[in-house]
């Protein structure tokens, strides 16, 4: 019974894409599907590349320095960032995780 209770809430008040905007399917969470493989990561971690280590370079030392998500002024990472200081979104910190497990 509650099963349908919840779609009946949800055609009502769909849940969106925090990216897209567009209606989220079931089992998705905060972002679609398509937006969550369309996140820019880096992946430095795996190819040794770290554009994050650079910004470190001779001022404190480290043994290794990595980013999951590349910052573009404007995109999505932004956009997220934005969305979980500023628009009261706490979520989209665990939302990243979950993705991260997924690389």
């Amino acid at each position: 019974m509650k099963s349908y209770w919840q779609s009946f809430w949800t055609l009502l008040f769909p849940r969106i894409c925090l990216d897209c905007q567009q209606t989220l399917a079931e089992g998705e969470d905060l972002l679609c599907t398509t937006c969550r493989f369309d996140l820019p990561v880096t992946r430095s971690w795996q190819t040794g590349d770290s554009i994050v280590a650079d910004k470190f370079a001779g001022k404190i030392p480290v043994a290794s320095v990595h980013a999951y998500l590349k910052f573009r002024k404007g995109g999505k990472v932004q956009h997220f960032l934005h969305q979980l200081k500023y628009n009261n979104e706490p979520e989209v910190g665990p939302c990243w995780a979950v993705c991260s497990a997924w690389n």
